[in-house]
């Protein structure tokens, strides 16, 4: 997650102004959420290259779950810290929102594989088919319009 937090505070070096410790914070963690979609969607690929990311790693898609929305929460509270107007914060809730709900995409597939079992198979051992998430689908595009709603109505237990 490091990579992705490093990769979107590096942006601030473009702007003009220099970015505040909490500009800074807020990116890293919004790259951090980035990454974690980014290794979500890859697990199949990190674990045939026997590279280690949290996703490939985990043993509990609901528990992951629920770390990724504390994730999501955090970021919007940091957002909402930020010293810009209100439409400009929501302009940058929203796309984090879209963010989060592709990342549950993945997450609700895992729980799948999971189904009420107290832990997920060894994720190395499953196939290609089981572990792509093809967001060409309607029913993925669908999905994740479903979870964007859902997170901007509701107190974000989804």
């Amino acid at each position: 997650m490091q990579k992705g937090g490093n990769s979107v505070m590096l942006c601030s070096l473009y702007l003009d102004d220099i970015a505040s410790e909490l500009e800074q914070h807020c990116w890293y963690q919004i790259g951090e959420m980035i990454q974690l979609n980014d290794d979500l969607f890859d697990i199949y690929q990190d674990c045939s290259d026997k590279i280690a990311t949290l996703p490939n790693r985990m043993q509990d898609a609901y528990a992951f779950h629920k770390f990724f929305i504390e994730l999501f929460n955090n970021i919007k509270k940091e957002i909402s810290l930020l010293p810009y107007p209100h439409k400009a914060k929501q302009s940058l809730n929203n796309s984090l929102t879209g963010i989060c709900s592709i990342g549950l995409v993945a997450i609700r597939r895992l729980q799948k594989i999971q189904m009420a079992s107290p832990a997920l198979p060894d994720l190395k051992t499953l196939s290609r088919n089981k572990l792509i998430i093809d967001m060409e689908k309607i029913t993925n595009r669908w999905s994740c319009v479903k979870c964007y709603a859902k997170l901007q109505t509701t107190k974000n237990e989804i």
